[in-house]
């Protein structure tokens, strides 16, 4: 790379002279810069805006501390990242939040993105910065400060990321005949948008990371400009507009967004953390059933079942705990939370499923034919009563017997009474 020249606002840059004929795009770039604490990196005619500011211990972003890295505890990330392997190479100077504005929501090749914002830990210290493109034809020295970045780090942190702005960055390096990694062409993606839709499933309507942020981490924009806005905000700039306060508000945007995920990634180790210790009342903002599926996907069966214990009398978690302790040959235990099913009120398929689950157990494990008996018919009571207030709705559920197969338990429970009475048993 050619030697960068830095923007000084004490005087007036030789690329930036009337008399070279630049036209009047060139000089907002320098008065936001001025404005914004910035300065203007430049290489011959090209010139890139940077942003650098430090982020402190005591930096809040909504309810959660953004405090050091050395909280994610690698155990806790496992949980959240089941399919990411090299989990073991992870450190926290290592991180690398990153989110990009683009110029449309498509992949193609004539989709650009025009700013970045990076969130990194330097020499133990967290440092924010961001690179903004003010004119498509300095691009390859864009691309060039944003690959110096990427080839330190081997640990990014994205929000859809993988999915979206990965896969741009990626397609304007190869456009402009560049490598964006040169050390690793694959590093370790930590994509949160998927850890999200899991630990807060029914907590938000919708998992935009504006919702997100809103709900899980209660923050509040002081001001923003919808995302669909800001590629038009961007063509007016390189039009020759100089409505510099929209453009800033694209950059406090971009800002908020890489802190999002600085915080939802703490937010959501935090509840891992919570979770596996069983505390009740700090972990009242997470579906504990999905928690509970997360650690049991990895193996972690003690803690799941730790997890579902604190929403225990909550339909989904005594579910999953009948279950847990039926395949234990826990089956008192099972038969309680299975019972706890039949005394809450909920819909018939759930009701079924629960006195069926009874019925097995007291039938093959406990030998109790006719207090199976009892659940079987149980079930099949109310079945009937569904079928005659919603003839038109044949099907229970997936996991639920028809009247068809509680008929045939009933009629085997039967039987089975009946020859154990002819024996005197």
């Amino acid at each position: 790379m050619r030697r960068i020249e830095i923007y000084d606002k004490t005087r007036r840059s030789p690329a930036s002279s009337p008399s070279r004929g630049v036209g009047r795009r060139r000089e907002p770039i320098e008065r936001i810069a001025d404005r914004m604490g910035g300065r203007v990196l430049r290489d011959g005619e090209e010139a890139v805006m940077e942003i650098v500011m430090p982020v402190s211990e005591n930096t809040t972003h909504g309810t959660v501390d953004l405090c050091g890295l050395d909280v994610l505890e690698k155990r806790h990330l496992e949980v959240l990242f089941p399919d990411v392997e090299r989990l073991e190479d992870i450190e926290p100077g290592r991180f690398l939040f990153f989110d990009v504005e683009t110029t449309g929501l498509s992949q193609g090749a004539g989709t650009r993105f025009f700013l970045i914002g990076l969130l990194e830990s330097m020499e133990g210290e967290m440092r924010f910065v961001q690179y903004f493109l003010p004119n498509l034809g300095s691009e390859p020295l864009f691309l060039r400060i944003i690959a110096q970045r990427f080839g330190r780090r081997r640990i990014l942190v994205s929000y859809n990321g993988k999915c979206f702005d990965y896969n741009v960055m990626r397609n304007r390096f190869v456009m402009n005949g560049l490598e964006m990694e040169a050390e690793n062409a694959a590093p370790l993606h930590l994509d949160l948008l998927y850890s999200s839709r899991r630990l807060w499933k029914g907590f938000c309507p919708d998992f935009t990371l504006s919702t997100v942020e809103r709900l899980v981490l209660e923050y509040r924009r002081r001001r923003d400009i919808p995302g669909e806005l800001i590629p038009d905000v961007y063509f007016r700039y390189l039009g020759g507009s100089d409505e510099s306060g929209e453009l800033e508000s694209v950059l406090e945007h971009n800002r908020d967004d890489v802190f999002s995920l600085f915080a939802l990634l703490i937010r959501g180790v935090r509840a891992v953390g919570d979770g596996c210790e069983g505390e009740k009342e700090r972990i009242r903002g997470v579906n504990a059933v999905s928690l509970a599926d997360m650690l049991f996907r990895i193996g972690r069966t003690t803690e799941a079942k730790r997890v579902l214990l604190v929403r225990a009398e909550e339909a989904e978690a005594a579910v999953r705990l009948g279950l847990l302790c039926k395949r234990e040959r826990s089956f008192e235990e099972a038969l309680q939370h299975f019972g706890t099913l039949l005394r809450g009120a909920g819909p018939v398929s759930r009701y079924v499923f629960a006195c069926t689950e009874m019925a097995k157990i007291y039938e093959h494990a406990v030998g109790d034919f006719e207090t199976a008996l009892s659940y079987a018919e149980r079930a099949r009571d109310r079945l009937r009563r569904r079928g005659v207030l919603y003839p038109e709705n044949g099907r229970q559920g997936a996991g639920v017997e028809t009247m068809h197969e509680v008929e045939r338990r009933i009629t085997r429970l039967l039987g089975k009474c009946e020859r154990r009475k002819e024996r005197g048993v």
